[in-house]
């Protein structure tokens, strides 16, 4: 799938030096601090922003130029005062405007800017902030979030706040003193004394998300005492890739994700395809999924499409251009394409230029997503107490009513219920936590909405909420705290030939939970991916064992799929399924 993703990786190494820098050492800002973890609650929106300092040789482009000139007299090739490693991609996420939640505002909207257009969207956050309190480390997220706020605001209306103490690595204080004096930044260090914190000292897997909440409490207090309004925090994923691959070792590591994330065109939305895609258009994205396709692979490769599909039409523009009819038919058997709506004129273009092209056009059914969980739901399962990426989910986005606003993710929940067991990807026909489709012209092999339209991701909203609640608890929570999905497994083959007449018997015997919680069966007809279209009466249907007669009027060759499907007792619910096809003789 393509996905536009910034990260960034902290890779410190400065020299020991003592600068003259104005020092305040604070204490007890814990006990005099008015706000307390889960009451007033602030408010804390997403914003991305770059900071890039790859090597001369990794320029690919001018807006990247421009960020790197601005980052220069901190990041110098060859100089131990910093080390940035293996960086082409960089960005920032900002925490801001710490404010007791509401919903009066939206988030902006990253998917079609450019890092120039990032930069310049954080300068504008800031600007509009007009003081704050930048939680620094001397890292680089830390580092270039203060020196945006310093050139935005003026060093008088931003203070930063590093903690001491015998938890903080050795040195780390005076290289960030150095840093900080460079940029012209007023410090001020704060003994944050997170040994006082039994949370912390607990040292189990969630001792970072309670350390920074420690330290968000005292900075609040300071923020208060010292007249700003709003405090700020530079966060990656780097911060929390660790504790989740304590629940599933297959979470991918921050530099597993860049090296599967490409640049793509900006600026396309709503633009016919004539005017971006052809000769000299290009993008690094586009180039990459050619080398994608070109791979001695036969697999099929699912593109989700929800920000434009330009790049993903270039590609395809230039192996038509480029190669032999036989080539362009054998990389496009390939090719599987989910598109949330049409937001460039490259989709229409796919449409109509490829009718063997297997394209789900998703117009009207994404919209099952939204709102499928309300804001109290999203403030006490994602945004309070869920770390950072938790901390910055919207409240609301693009019109929608407050509450769960992902009408993109069913590109990707597509192939989440299928790995779940649920549904096959080949067949958009059968229902999916990303919607149901119906093919109208035989002749293409192109899906659009089921008459149900949203329903058809709606009637899921209860099983992938339940997931998204229990993969934000594993950013924060120990293995033994958090629940994990049952494993469900079939007592017999999946596939099964019976004649007409038959009792089927069902088994679900091996299927277990990993926390050792009790379990719920429900075996069902799955009538809509079966060919038989009369209805099947399963007996014991809510027991691990169940049976039922294949009815006389079900003719040879006649298929019956029955979904067994798992939920665990734990805390948020989990779902798992297996699915049961029976063929008539």
């Amino acid at each position: 799938m393509i996905f536009l993703t910034i990260i960034l990786q902290n890779k410190a190494n400065f020299r020991k030096s003592q600068m003259d820098v104005k020092l305040n050492i604070s204490r007890d800002y814990e006990k005099k601090s008015k706000w307390t973890l889960g009451e007033n609650k602030p408010n804390q929106t997403q914003f991305q922003s770059p900071a890039n300092a790859p090597k001369q040789q990794e320029e690919k482009n001018r807006s990247r130029r421009l960020l790197i000139d601005r980052m220069k007299s901190l990041y110098k090739r060859g100089d131990d005062q910093y080390h940035i490693q293996h960086i082409s991609r960089c960005s920032s996420t900002v925490e801001h405007s710490f404010r007791k939640a509401g919903v009066e505002g939206s988030n902006p909207s990253i998917g079609f800017m450019n890092l120039q257009d990032k930069y310049n969207s954080l300068l504008q956050i800031l600007k509009e902030l007009g003081g704050v309190v930048v939680a620094y480390s001397g890292g680089v997220d830390s580092t270039f979030l203060l020196k945006a706020a310093v050139d935005t605001l003026g060093a008088e209306n931003v203070l930063a706040c590093i903690s001491v103490g015998p938890v903080e690595p050795e040195g780390q204080f005076e290289r960030a003193l150095k840093v900080a004096k460079s940029i012209g930044a007023n410090l001020k260090a704060i003994e944050a004394d997170e040994l006082s914190d039994p949370n912390f000292t607990a040292n189990k897997a969630d001792r970072c998300f309670h350390c920074k909440s420690h330290l968000c409490r005292i900075l609040l207090h300071i923020a208060e005492e010292q007249g700003f309004k709003h405090v700020v925090f530079g966060t990656n994923y780097d911060d929390l890739d660790e504790n989740l691959r304590r629940h599933d070792a297959r979470y991918p590591t921050a530099d597993q994700l860049r090296s599967v994330t490409w640049q793509g065109r900006s600026g396309t939305w709503g633009k016919p395809a004539n005017s971006i895609i052809g000769v000299g258009k290009d993008s690094e994205a586009s180039e990459s999924i050619i080398a994608l396709l070109d791979e001695p692979d036969s697999r099929p490769i699912y593109f989700g499409v929800w920000g434009g599909s330009c790049d993903l039409a270039q590609a395809l523009w230039k192996i038509k251009e480029t190669r032999s009819v036989s080539e362009v038919e054998q990389l496009l058997a390939k090719v599987r394409v989910y598109l949330i709506t049409l937001q460039d004129g490259t989709g229409q273009w796919l449409l109509d230029t490829f009718p063997k092209l297997f394209v789900i056009s998703s117009r009207n059914t994404y919209k099952g997503m939204f709102g499928s969980a309300d804001l109290t739901w999203v403030n006490t399962n994602i945004r309070n107490d869920h770390g950072i990426l938790g901390a910055v989910y919207p409240t609301i986005a693009m019109g929608t009513k407050p509450g769960v606003k992902e009408g993109d993710s069913p590109s990707f929940l597509y192939l989440v219920s299928a790995v779940r067991g649920l549904n096959d990807p080949e067949q958009p026909n059968q229902p999916s936590w990303g919607g149901q489709f119906v093919r109208v012209d035989p002749a293409r092999n192109h899906w659009t909405d089921h008459p149900s339209g949203g329903k058809t991701v709606r009637r899921w909203s209860e099983y992938f909420d339940n997931d998204f609640a229990a993969r934000m608890d594993w950013c924060v929570k120990s293995y033994e705290e958090a629940n994990h999905p049952p494993v469900v497994v079939l007592g017999h083959e999946a596939d099964l030939k019976v004649r007409s007449g038959a009792m089927v018997k069902l088994s679900a015997q091996g299927t277990s939970d990993p926390d050792g919680d009790e379990l719920e069966y429900r075996w069902w007809q799955y009538r809509e991916a079966g060919s038989y279209d009369g209805t099947i009466e399963i007996r014991d249907a809510g027991k691990q064992d169940a049976s039922f007669t294949v009815p006389g009027d079900a003719g040879k060759g006649k298929t019956v799929h029955i979904i067994c499907e798992v939920t665990d007792t734990g805390t948020p619910q989990l779902t798992r399924y297996q699915r049961v096809v029976v063929e008539i003789e």
